[in-house]
């Protein structure tokens, strides 16, 4: 990828409690002139209001991978018998989601629940709801037993602040191709709901090139700002990695 513009950036690290030290930041792009054979990420203009979007290098993104946040942790707090899935809340009652109708083929009406783990700095269960050619993903808090719908791959701040989960829209299949967001702010382990925040990145298909990535990661930088690798395979099946910033506005 041709870069033409960099900024190099300071920051104050500590080699020891009493040993200030200055630390290299890796690059960060300007966005100026790409390839042409380069995606062109962009936001809806609405969505301009809540964020900003920009580009990144490898090196920046690979020095904040490692200090990404909290992601969903296995355990076995969930139980599943005769079609009842139930969560304990930490008042000793419980929380239960039973499927309906049956995924044997011969309805196309049925919703089936599946415990993927636990968010433990929030105390939220995530819970999968398998339906017919459909998912949905949503969060159980353990004190309430309230549910809040989120994407896929939900990361908390480092901080517990926010919350940011990851949607792709599979069905449309067009020039631009949509990958959605959802942030939620959290104020004492609780999720504001009306303090949501939703936006879309919309990038141009390339000829030859895979519809969506192959793989996703995301990490947090700060509160307010997600870095993301989006890595994709082309016509003879190499791998490209494209590196973003979306920053949320306060």
């Amino acid at each position: 990828m041709k870069r033409i513009f960099s900024l190099i950036t300071l920051a104050i690290g500590f080699a020891s409690c009493n040993s200030p030290k200055a630390v290299l930041l890796p690059q960060e792009d300007s966005i100026v002139e790409k390839p042409s054979n380069h995606r062109k990420y962009s936001l809806d203009t609405y969505d301009s209001i809540n964020f900003v979007l920009s580009e990144i290098t490898s090196d920046y993104f690979d020095h904040y991978i490692l200090q990404t946040g909290e992601t969903i942790k296995s355990d076995s707090s969930g139980k599943k018998q005769n079609g009842v899935l139930t969560l304990p809340l930490v008042s000793g009652q419980v929380c239960t989601k039973s499927d309906t109708g049956v995924s044997d083929g011969s309805s196309d009406s049925y919703v089936i629940y599946e415990y993927n783990g636990i968010l433990p700095s929030i105390d939220e269960y995530y819970v999968l709801a398998l339906g017919y050619e459909s998912y949905n993903f949503f969060l159980i808090n353990r004190h309430t037993g309230e549910e809040t719908s989120v994407g896929s791959d939900p990361v908390v701040s480092p901080l517990a602040t926010k919350i940011i989960s990851f949607y792709i829209d599979d069905t449309e299949i067009a020039e631009n191709l949509p990958i959605g967001f959802s942030v939620h702010e959290i104020l004492n382990k609780k999720i504001k709901k009306e303090k949501e925040k939703n936006t879309t990145i919309y990038y141009q298909k390339e000829e030859g090139y895979s519809y969506y990535p192959d793989s996703k990661e995301w990490c947090w930088e700060s509160e307010n700002v997600l870095l993301l690798k989006f890595t994709y395979k082309g016509k003879e099946q190499e791998e490209h990695s494209d590196y973003l910033k979306l920053k949320i506005k306060k």
